[in-house]
This record gives structure tokens, C-alpha cells and sequence, in this order.
């Protein structure tokens, strides 16, 4: 058998630490992209926990200031006159808040301050939210969702009258 020339043996030794060069290289390059996978999975696991904290006081802030509207005594009272203009006279104050309404022991949205695009009663015993703040006696905040009040997406903060 004849031993193949000296040139073929270079090509072939070139060759092969040619492919192991570039396996090298792949190697080294794979390593690094899944280094930098791994550190930008970490920030946004730590941005997301930021905010997640932000928004956890913030829902906070605002459920404790429907709280507090919850607990007074024109709500507690179930007047509707004396809740419509206690709704009206702090639904300004809230600009966060779309608007701000009243729901009777059935599920019915009975008083609405600000923008209403649909005529009232409306009625929302359906909602897991509602049935949830009520059975619960608990604030709750829903799913996203449509608003029945305004047909356009909405997250609602629900806060039960305890008294």
C-alpha cells in the first residue's frame, strides 16, 4: 500500500486542526451564548420581581383608599342618593380610576361616577370578582377583562361593604 504524499498529509493534517480549531471556536461560542441567555434570563426575572413589588403597592394604595369609601358612612348606609354624591365628590380625586361605582347585594352596578356608556342597572352577578368579593367579604382584583360599563379593557378593583 502506498503511503499517501507529503502534500495530501498536509492537507489533511491542516484539515483536521482546521475542524478542531472550529470546534474550538463553536464550542467557545455556544459557552458564551448561553452565558449571556442565562444573565439576561436573570435580569428580567429580577425586573420582573421588581415589578411585581410595584405594582403589589400600588394596587395596595388603591384598594386602601376604596376601602376607606367603602367604610364610610354614606356607603354603609346604602342611601343611593348620599352614595352617588359621595362618588361624585371623590371620583375626581381618584385619576387612576375610570370611574368608581356602587354595587347592590345582587350584583347590580346601581351608581357609576364618571363615564357610563351603557344605561344602568348593569347587572354583574356573573363576574368571579364580584362573587368573590362578596362571598369572600375581601377586596379583590379581577382579571383582565371588558368592561361592562365602557367596553374596553379593564382590571377592577372590587371592594366589599362590611358593615
Amino acid at each position: 500500500m502506498q503511503r499517501p504524499s507529503t502534500g495530501i498529509r498536509t492537507a489533511i493534517t491542516s484539515s483536521v486542526i482546521v475542524v478542531l480549531v472550529l470546534v474550538a471556536v463553536l464550542t467557545l461560542a455556544w459557552r458564551n451564548y448561553q452565558n449571556q441567555k442565562e444573565a439576561e434570563l436573570a435580569t428580567l426575572a429580577d425586573e420582573a420581581e421588581a415589578t411585581a413589588e410595584t405594582l403589589k403597592a400600588y394596587l395596595g394604595g388603591q384598594l386602601a383608599t376604596l376601602k376607606a369609601i367603602a367604610a364610610a358612612p354614606p356607603v354603609e348606609s346604602s342611601d343611593r342618593a348620599t352614595i352617588d354624591e359621595l362618588l361624585s365628590t371623590v371620583h375626581p380625586e381618584l385619576p387612576d380610576f375610570r370611574f368608581i361605582g356602587w354595587i347592590d347585594p345582587r350584583g347590580l352596578l346601581q351608581i357609576v361616577a364618571g363615564p357610563v356608556a351603557t344605561a344602568l342597572p348593569i347587572d354583574l352577578s356573573d363576574r368571579a370578582y364580584i362573587q368573590m368579593a362578596m362571598a369572600e367579604r375581601r377586596a379583590v382584583v379581577s382579571e383582565a377583562l371588558i368592561s361592562r360599563v365602557d367596553s374596553v379593557p379593564a382590571v377592577v378593583l372590587a371592594v366589599p361593604v362590611i358593615g
